[in-house]
């Protein structure tokens, strides 16, 4: 309420000034006479006598001194002035903010909008450039916004503007720093093409290319072209290109062989000699007519032997085959002119190439190779060549076996061939040469030429 000072002098009233507070205080009228004048004043009373027994310095956070005293630097109350901090959470309300200076943290100076959360107006999102997402009205009636956003008229940025296509046209910047462009399109470099182009392919409405594929092709020349006539890698297959040629800057083919065999559906399951786990094979037939290694014409639609793997266990295309009732299977593989017969099998990572002849009950298995580079390698009978061992001539026959590490060589100076026959046993790091005939219970595990024996132990402490 409002304090009022009164001072009466005769019949005149003097009317004090008034003061707008925040707080209730008692009104009072204070009366002086003096006896030596006829003047009416106010007390000479302390102000403590008069209930003003604060100082200004006593007045914290943010509070004012109100109500002095007329007789000394005291005051009677402190208080928040609401004309300063005209703000509480009252009115104040969200998402506008209590801010500036504040008295006893409740009343504010301040209610305004958060800068940080609400950064931009129109004054500073300009150009192409629009305020968006939530925002705030301050009591100023500006309204804040948290966003200054790129139109729909820049739709691309890095993220969505993909190579080959490249960024373009006018840019507009949002508040994330996020550069937007009005163009995505193709390299000016690129062009349409009539037969296809090279590398990636960029399309704008239309699919252009860096380069041009040339329009001519290997069949205008009349020749095959590798790409048209891939090598196989699964079950169906084109033919081979052989024989290169350049044609009008292209690399084509004069002739293309055909895949000799397929895959059959008469097919067995049997027990693996060494996993004892069931295996598949299916008999091959013959696309085409060829010539095998004992001369043999293999007519078309012919039946042959057994693989479990097309192209992985015998090779497409070259002349090698397999009959009978001989099986290739697991990894092994079978090219060049070789030729397995009879119930000879190959497995595991068996190989046999060049041109070579595995037949009767023999096996070859493990990591063992027959290559026969100068004469045909002959395994047959019961024989067995296996582990990491290395054939390259001989024949090996009735019981014998080759395992471990053994090398049996054909020198060129010696035109007999090398006989392993009977029982005998070449292993570790047997290598057999020159015109060695190694039978009965002969075991070899070191080198030798030109040794004819029937029993003994070389090199196999």
């Amino acid at each position: 309420m409002k304090k009022s000072y009164f001072i009466f002098s005769g019949a005149v009233l003097l009317f004090c000034s008034s003061f707008a507070l925040t707080y209730n205080a008692f009104a009072g009228v204070y009366f002086i006479t003096k006896p030596t004048t006829t003047s009416v004043g106010f007390s000479n009373k302390p102000c403590s006598a008069m209930g003003y027994d604060i100082k200004a310095t006593d007045c914290t956070d943010g509070e004012d001194p109100f109500e002095k005293c007329p007789n000394g630097d005291y005051f009677r109350i402190c208080a928040c002035d609401i004309k300063k901090y005209p703000y509480n959470t009252t009115n104040c309300l969200n998402p506008l903010e209590l801010g500036g200076a504040s008295c006893k943290n409740k009343q504010f100076e301040k209610c305004q909008c958060n800068e940080t959360k609400y950064p931009y107006t129109t004054a500073n999102c300009y150009g192409d450039n629009f305020p968006s997402g939530n925002y705030c009205k301050d009591l100023n009636n500006i309204t804040h916004y948290e966003k200054c956003s790129c139109p729909s008229t820049f739709p691309y940025t890095a993220s969505n503007c993909t190579s080959p296509k490249i960024l373009g046209g006018n840019t507009c910047k949002d508040s994330s720093n996020v550069t937007h462009y009005k163009a995505c399109s193709c390299p000016s470099t690129y062009v349409t093409c009539n037969c296809g182009g090279e590398g990636t392919a960029c399309n704008d409405g239309t699919e252009k290319y860096a380069s041009c594929k040339s329009c001519v092709t290997c069949a205008d020349g009349g020749y095959f072209s590798y790409h048209t006539y891939a090598v196989c890698t699964t079950d169906v297959c084109k033919c081979m290109p052989t024989d290169s040629i350049t044609y009008k800057g292209l690399t084509c083919y004069k002739n293309c062989i055909e895949p000799k065999y397929e895959i059959s559906t008469d097919c067995k399951t049997f027990s693996h000699p060494i996993t004892g786990n069931n295996v598949k094979v299916c008999r091959i037939k013959a696309l085409r007519a060829f010539t095998d290694l004992q001369g043999t014409k293999i007519k078309v639609g012919a039946l042959g032997g057994y693989v479990e793997k097309r192209s992985d266990n015998l090779n497409l295309y070259d002349n090698s085959w397999i009959k009978d009732s001989a099986m290739v299977y697991d990894k092994a593989n079978i090219s060049g002119s070789s030729l397995i017969m009879n119930n000879a099998q190959i497995f595991e990572n068996g190989i046999v190439y060049g041109g070579n002849l595995v037949y009767g009950n023999a096996r070859v298995y493990g990591t063992a190779k027959i290559s026969g580079s100068r004469t045909t390698v002959q395994v047959y009978g019961n024989a067995k060549v296996y582990g990491a061992s290395s054939i390259d001539g001989g024949q090996i026959y009735d019981s014998a076996e080759i395992y471990g590490n053994a090398r049996i060589q054909t020198n060129m100076q010696y035109d007999t061939p090398i006989h392993i026959f009977g029982n005998a046993k070449v292993y570790k790091s047997g290598n057999i040469n020159g015109y060695s005939n190694i039978s009965g219970n002969a075991t070899i595990c070191t080198s030798v030429v030109n040794l004819s024996v029937t029993t003994g132990n070389y090199g196999c402490d």
